[in-house]
C-alpha cells in the first residue's frame, strides 16, 4: 500500500512549512517508503518552490493551473504514484499517527473502492470574532483538508468539479456523488490533523465565495437560493460568532466586516449571479 499525500498551497510558505514539517518521514510513525509528499502550487512567485529545494527535498514540488483549489488538488492527483491519494490543507498541522491511521483502516477492510475522512481539530479556544476553524471530530463532514480515496475510485468520479469558481463547495459535490455510488466512507478518528484559528478572510472574498454554493444547488438541480435568504445565512454565519465571544476591539470590526460582506453578497447576486444562474 502507498499514499500520496497531495497539498494545493498558494502563497502561504509559512503555513506549508509547518505542514510539511510534521510530514517528515522522522516524524510520522509510518515509514517514509510507504508515501510521497506531492506539493502543488498556485502561488504567484516562487517561494514554495525555494523553501521545499532548501527544507524539505523529499517533497515534490509542481506549479498548479492556478485555477482554484479543485483543480489544484486534481493537478496533484494526476502525478500521483500511490493507490490511495490524501488530502490536505497546507495550513493544517498534521498528527504523528495521520498516515498509520488510515494505513492501519484500509489495511483492515480490504475495499479498494473506497473513501475516508479524519478529524479535524482545533487546539485552542477561539476567542475572537475574526478567526475561526473548521472542526470535524465525530465525521459526516468530508471536509477536503482530511480525506483520502482510492486513486481508482477518485478519477472515476470525476476528480474534484473544477467548474467551482472558487473555494467554497467543491468537497461538499465530491462527497454527494460518492454518495450516490453508496461508497463507504469510514470516519477514522485517529487520523487527526490540528486547524489553528485563522483571520477570517477578506468580506470581498467570503461574498465572492457565495457563488461555489450558487453552481453546487445548479448542478444538482436544487432551487437556486433567494438574495434574502443567502444573506440571511451570511448574518447568521457572521453574527452568532460576535454575539457568543467576549465583546472587545474585535467586535467591532467584526460587525463592519459582516456590513461590508453583505454589501458585497447583495451586489454580486443583484449585478452577477441573478444572470448567471437565474432563479427557479
Amino acid at each position: 500500500m502507498f499514499f500520496s499525500v497531495i497539498i494545493p498551497t498558494c502563497n502561504r510558505n509559512d503555513l506549508l512549512a509547518k505542514c510539511l514539517a510534521r510530514l517528515q518521514p522522522d516524524m510520522q510513525t509510518l515509514k517514509g517508503v510507504d508515501y510521497e509528499i506531492i506539493v502543488t502550487d498556485d502561488s504567484t512567485g516562487e517561494g514554495a518552490a525555494a523553501l521545499i529545494a532548501k527544507q524539505f527535498p523529499f517533497v515534490q514540488w509542481t506549479p498548479g493551473p492556478r485555477r482554484g483549489p479543485a483543480a489544484n488538488r486534481n493537478n496533484g492527483a494526476r502525478l500521483a504514484k500511490g493507490e490511495w491519494l490524501v488530502f490536505l490543507d497546507d495550513d493544517c498541522e498534521p498528527d504523528r499517527d495521520l498516515l498509520t491511521a488510515y494505513y492501519n483502516k484500509i489495511n483492515n477492510s480490504k475495499n479498494f473502492k473506497m473513501a475516508l475522512e479524519g478529524a479535524i481539530i482545533c487546539p485552542m479556544n477561539i476567542t475572537s470574532p475574526l478567526y475561526n476553524s473548521p472542526i470535524n471530530e465525530i465525521g459526516g463532514l468530508f471536509w477536503s483538508c482530511n480525506i483520502v480515496v482510492s486513486k481508482n475510485l477518485f478519477f472515476e468520479i470525476g476528480c474534484f468539479d473544477e467548474n467551482f469558481p472558487f473555494p467554497h463547495m467543491e468537497d461538499i459535490d465530491l462527497h454527494k456523488r460518492l454518495k450516490k455510488r453508496e461508497i463507504t466512507i469510514p470516519f477514522v478518528a485517529d487520523a487527526k490533523v490540528y486547524h489553528p484559528p485563522r483571520r477570517i478572510q477578506s468580506p470581498k472574498k467570503l461574498a465572492m465565495a457565495q457563488e461555489s454554493h450558487l453552481y453546487y444547488l445548479k448542478k444538482n438541480n436544487l432551487p437556486i437560493i433567494s438574495c434574502r435568504r443567502l444573506l440571511i445565512a451570511t448574518s447568521y454565519h457572521r453574527l452568532i460568532p460576535i454575539r457568543d465571544r467576549k465583546k472587545n476591539w474585535d467586535s467591532l470590526i467584526a460587525l463592519k466586516e459582516w456590513m461590508q460582506q453583505i454589501y458585497y453578497t447583495w451586489y454580486f447576486y443583484q449585478f452577477h449571479w441573478k444572470k448567471k444562474y437565474g432563479k427557479k
